[in-house]
């Protein structure tokens, strides 16, 4: 039977097993660490294949070379050239170069996948936890040549000694005296799991009663002491605590739980040491979050000169594996220079004196102070509900922030009919209770031939975080119950609040209600998007996963503008299977998105549909499946638009940077480049149609472009039109007065899928975010996916015909942070040299022997 071990583990296996056979292996051979070894040697293994025994730390592990297929490096010339198309032969070859490339930083370094990390650059973020920074490389085709695309990155460590220590550190606990009540008999259930979650897959030192350590990993943790949790060893039965007493070696805190390993032993928490460099997997608290968003803020110039001093660690001329294959790695033109564009602003247009107005973003923004809306909408009922302390915000409080959010909306053009709503306190354990008993109060005292309920709710949350479970109860009363916008603000905010802010808040209001903030004057390149006599509907769709290790149901989204303004998008959302990349429902989702554009439009001729969360492995898949199911909804919808699918990409690791302190074109106040550069040359790739796009002015840090791949173009529009077709849709985010780094409907798919929880009663059997013990089952998941479809509740109709789903600004860390891009990049050019046979070999590693 064969058994598996993590990659790391099996790097070290295939490392010894290289070294024990210099006669074999003649060159160093590069291994992924799962079930690819490549290398330039014909091993004429007899019948293709031969078996190793390989020593590590004691054990004897078997290993089997099996000669797989032999690929030819050409192919990835070729494609550089444009001669070819891509294939198999090139995918290979390239993971073969990126592999080889690894292999030497891996080897000194704390990694995942193709990113390094460095000990010296970090700093602890709280929850047992420590931000670390790293380098990224990659080894990417373009146009008749590759580079090695280089970047800084940050990941998080568990800190490193003590495991009692670390796991005090998780649960806040201040006081490391108390260890025995913590981890003892006191220690709820919730709490285990919780440190189980967290840990599992953590490698510790363990020190045995005779004092030798040895590495293990961390399975499961027990829910019995080490006094009560029994084991037979030799026919006889003990209790850990027991044993390690009659080895002269007793336990200082015999009542508290242990590891469990995969093989079923038992280790006391005392006993185990947690070594440095350990990447966490685990799903990060919101405040550590934040504190590792500060720590990888960098400005541009600081960027890349840690960048220039990566080559350091990546030491390509020392690598013998990099020698082995031939590669010759040019860094002395690091970083490369290359060509871009800036594409020119639309202009905004709002209500003024007089008239419409238009503002030209300036930098990525605009400022509408005196302005109103477009299309206001009208506040005819509502009601304020205050789920604080009343001795914190009494009536006279209360009063003057409701007195200055109907002055604010007068003041963008909210027609406000109702100058006295009812003020009401509500309770945190009785939030919809709360609600409904505040309506019928209103109801009560404001008496018509025919009563009607508020249409709106304005609600004031707490500045702790119970503000996390009040404000999904309130969405999910309003949002999927009853159908009714509700407004979220904090008690900070309700006390004392400027103009702006209360400006932002209506641009969210403004829209749940139905209205309208702004409209574009379109550049004549983007004509397309508003042309009424040949409706064009815009569609954006992401797809947003549970955190590694859950069995959570992954959360699809569509939205799709409602008019030829563009201005206004309606959205869908399903559940579907735990990390399943397709859209499941999208044919579903997209024709009731459709029919309702056509009710408005009666017609569309052309659609541009912007896809999000896909890899570049997944291109072709995503083509094959959701081209045809969205063709299916045109028909279903019955219209027959020419179709424009493009896959839209943040995960990358391209960085562009001013030529110059003095760069002319450099967003003076950030160091980044402006708003609406384009870089569609140099760097794309050698067939597809693609570009990078930076829409946002970033004002953080190193700005991040986005990544556009046209995918399918039956409209035929030229680069140009494309390239300001998508810059437009960045300046229609409806909660901002600036450009955002993606197209708002990609935007608004990707806050569709954040909202997940609002979907499920907080107060009642709700579907929790599930995660195994250790290995994810079929059986498991299919019983998860069951639970979430019994407690999913679809959004509310009255809601689906509204923009319910525009959020504070918080949920916008990841965009704020990481957008924008430039002119030089930080990458390498590489050359093949001497590569004639490269052999593809398959490794197993059953279990070991002793």
């Amino acid at each position: 039977m064969e058994k598996t071990y993590r990659p790391k583990f099996n790097t070290v296996i295939v490392k010894q097993l290289q070294d024990s056979n210099p006669d074999v292996f003649l060159h160093p051979a590069p291994y992924d660490g799962r079930k690819n070894l490549y290398t330039i040697d014909d091993y004429a293994f007899p019948n293709g294949g031969r078996s190793f025994d390989v020593v590590v730390q004691d054990k004897v592990y078997k290993v089997k070379l099996t000669h797989v297929r032999t690929i030819d490096p050409t192919t990835l010339d070729r494609y550089t050239k444009r001669e070819q198309s891509w294939d198999e032969n090139v995918a290979t070859t390239l993971a073969a170069l990126n592999v080889a490339v690894k292999m030497q930083p891996a080897s000194t370094h704390p990694s995942r996948g193709r990113t390094f990390y460095s000990l010296k650059h970090r700093v602890d973020v709280g929850g047992g936890l420590e931000a670390i920074k790293g380098f990224f490389q990659s080894i990417r085709p373009t146009f008749d040549r590759l580079i090695i695309n280089i970047d800084i990155a940050t990941g998080v460590t568990y800190r490193a000694g003590p495991l009692l220590d670390l796991f005090l550190s998780f649960l806040g606990a201040k006081k490391p005296f108390h260890v025995a009540s913590i981890f003892g008999p006191a220690l709820s259930e919730h709490n285990r799991l919780r440190l189980q979650r967290f840990s599992t897959g953590l490698g510790v030192l363990a020190r045995s009663p005779n004092g030798d350590e040895r590495s293990y990993g961390i399975y499961k943790l027990t829910k019995e002491g080490a006094n009560t949790l029994e084991f037979e060893r030799d026919g006889v039965s003990s209790t850990v605590a027991g044993y390690f007493a009659q080895s002269n070696r007793p336990l200082r805190f015999p009542n508290v739980i242990c590891i469990q390993t995969r093989r079923g032993a038992y280790i006391p928490l005392e006993c185990c040491t947690v070594p440095p460099g350990q990447l966490s997997r685990s799903e990060l608290d919101p405040d550590v979050q934040r504190k590792v968003v500060e720590f990888a803020t960098q400005k541009p110039t600081e960027r890349l000169e840690q960048i220039k001093e990566s080559l350091q660690l990546f030491a390509y001329g020392e690598s013998d594996y990099v020698r082995a294959f031939g590669m010759k790695i040019d860094s002395a033109n690091m970083p490369l220079t290359i060509s871009a564009r800036i594409l020119a602003p639309p202009a905004i247009q709002y209500k003024a004196q007089g008239g419409v107005t238009k503002l030209v973003p300036r930098f990525g923004s605009w400022n509408m102070v005196g302005k109103k809306f477009m299309v206001p909408a009208r506040l005819s009922r509502w009601i304020i509900v205050t789920f604080v302390d009343a001795r914190n915000f009494d009536n006279a409080k209360a009063t003057k922030m409701k007195n200055d959010f109907v002055s604010n909306c007068k003041a963008v053009g909210i027609q406000v009919d109702d100058e006295t709503p009812a003020i009401a306190v509500g309770y945190a354990n009785r939030v919809e209770e709360s609600i409904l008993n505040a309506g019928r109060e209103y109801m009560a005292k404001k008496p018509t031939p025919t009563p009607s309920p508020p249409q709106f709710v304005l609600c004031v949350l707490p500045d702790t975080s119970l503000n996390r479970d009040i404000y999904r109860a309130i969405k999910f009363w309003g949002d999927m119950k009853q159908g009714v916008a509700t407004q979220c603000i904090l008690l900070r905010h309700a006390q004392s609040s400027k103009p702006q802010y209360w400006a932002n808040v209506l641009l969210k209001v403004n829209v749940k209600l139905g209205g309208k903030n702004s409209l574009l004057d379109a550049n004549q390149m983007a004509s397309a998007l508003f042309d009424v006599a040949h409706p064009t509907m815009i569609m954006g769709a992401d797809v947003m996963h549970p955190a590694p290790g859950s069995d959570s149901p992954s959360y699809a989204a569509v939205v799709g503008s409602n008019d030829s303004s563009q201005s206004y998008f309606l959205s869908r959302t399903k559940y579907q299977s735990s990390r399943q990349e397709m859209i499941v429902d999208l044919k579903q989702m997209a024709t009731e998105l459709i029919q309702a554009y056509v009710r408005k439009q009666t017609r569309v001729e052309r659609l541009i549909f912007f896809r999000d969360g896909v890899s570049e492995g997944e291109f072709s898949r995503v083509l094959e499946h959701e081209l045809p199911l969205l063709k299916e909804a045109c028909t279903e919808a019955n219209v027959n638009p020419t179709i424009t699918f493009i896959i839209v990409g943040k995960r990358h690791h391209f960085r562009f940077f001013p030529t110059s302190d003095n760069d002319p074109n450099q967003d003076q106040r950030s160091g980044n480049l402006p708003a609406g550069t384009v870089v569609d040359r140099d760097i794309t790739s050698p067939l597809e149609y693609d570009f990078y796009l930076q829409s946002h002015a970033g004002r953080l840090g190193t700005s991040r472009s986005s990544h556009y791949t046209v995918v399918c173009d039956e409209n035929r529009f030229n680069p140009n039109q494309l390239q300001m077709m998508a810059y437009t849709l960045c300046h229609v985010y409806a909660r901002s007065t600036s450009a955002v780094s993606i197209p708002a409907p990609v935007y608004y798919a990707h806050i569709v899928c954040s909202r997940a929880k609002t979907h499920y009663n907080p107060a009642g059997n709700q579907a929790p975010s599930v995660v195994s013990d250790g290995t994810s089952s079929t059986d498991n998941k299919a019983a998860v996916l069951e639970h979430h479809r019994q407690n999913y509740k679809s959004v509310h109709a009255t809601q689906n015909a509204r923009m319910y789903y525009m959020v504070h600004s918080n949920a916008e860390v990841e965009v704020t942070q990481y957008v924008c891009t430039s002119s030089i990049s930080s990458s390498l050019p590489v050359s093949l040299v001497s590569i004639s046979i490269f052999s593809f070999i398959d490794i197993s590693i059953p279990s070991f022997t002793s």
